[in-house]
């Protein structure tokens, strides 16, 4: 009988694959050992090869596409931007220190160098002295109106009124003076050629922030003592006049065809002209309210 002994072949067969099916599913069930992978990939990136590779030129990608950016960003900025924010580039203590020095008409002790060549050459900036001379125009308005207030109630038949047009005219004679003044010396030095000439924007610097002395000056100027404001305006211009003169005699002194006569004219000039803008910001100070 050959039909029985076929069937049981094929149901041993079957279930011979039942068996093997269910030994793979098992299989797929049970927990399996990664371990020799964990150490291969530990091995890839102590050695930098292998998929530590892939990762790190991953990585690579993404800081040189942002660098890229970064980069782009720099080239699409305005070029004026990146000009004048390094004449902002100045600290605190960079501020403080040049306003201290500004009225201190010595040179170093152990180098020599003047006021200019300490502080300011090679690292000019506007910041000080643009907030210096703003500072300067209101404190001028704001005390010369106090002022005028104070003489209004001794004079008690006088009315008094606040006076703001004023304004225009210190800002006008503070900003030309701080502007105008470094340009023509910078002209005469450079026609001249004097070989230790310094730059625009450091005279301009060197100049306002010649002009802070006069912000608390401008406190002291509300006692109704004239003889006590001309003393007090003549010393901050000496003061503070001095530093420019001493700074700028250095540029004078190389001048390659010096003369006596020069010399003396320019040193005479920047201290007169500083004595002079200082008595013409009293005069308007005393000229508030009335």
């Amino acid at each position: 009988m050959s039909s029985p002994s076929g069937v049981g072949k094929v149901d041993s067969l079957s279930i011979d694959m039942g068996n093997v099916e269910l030994d793979s599913a098992e299989s797929e069930l049970q927990f399996k050992d990664y371990s020799h992978v964990q150490s291969d990939r530990t091995s890839s990136f102590a050695s930098g090869t292998g998929s530590g590779d892939m990762m790190q030129d991953d990585e690579n990608d993404i800081l040189i596409d942002g660098s890229g950016q970064q980069e782009r960003s720099k080239q699409s900025l305005p070029w004026g931007q990146s000009l004048v924010a390094q004449y902002f580039n100045v600290t605190t203590e960079d501020v403080l220190s040049r306003i201290t020095w500004s009225i201190m008409p010595f040179r170093s002790s152990s180098s020599g160098d003047t006021y200019m060549e300490r502080f300011i050459r090679n690292n000019p900036d506007i910041y000080g002295p643009f907030w210096i001379s703003v500072s300067l125009i209101f404190s001028i308005a704001i005390f010369g109106n106090l002022s005028s207030y104070m003489k209004s109630i001794e004079q008690s038949n006088t009315q008094w009124h606040n006076d703001w047009d004023i304004v225009g005219i210190a800002a006008s004679i503070i900003f030309s003076y701080i502007s105008l003044m470094p340009l023509l010396l910078w002209c005469v030095f450079w026609f001249r050629g004097c070989t230790n000439n310094y730059s625009i924007s450091e005279l301009i610097c060197a100049y306002g922030y010649s002009l802070s002395i006069f912000i608390p000056l401008t406190l002291l100027w509300t006692v109704q003592i004239n003889i006590l404001r001309y003393i007090l305006v003549t010393t901050g211009s000496l003061l503070s006049g001095s530093v420019l003169t001493m700074s700028i005699s250095t540029v004078v002194r190389s001048d390659p065809s010096q003369t006596f006569k020069f010399s003396y004219f320019m040193l005479v000039l920047i201290i007169g002209l500083h004595f002079l803008v200082s008595i013409g910001l009293l005069v308007q100070f005393e000229k508030f309210g009335n």
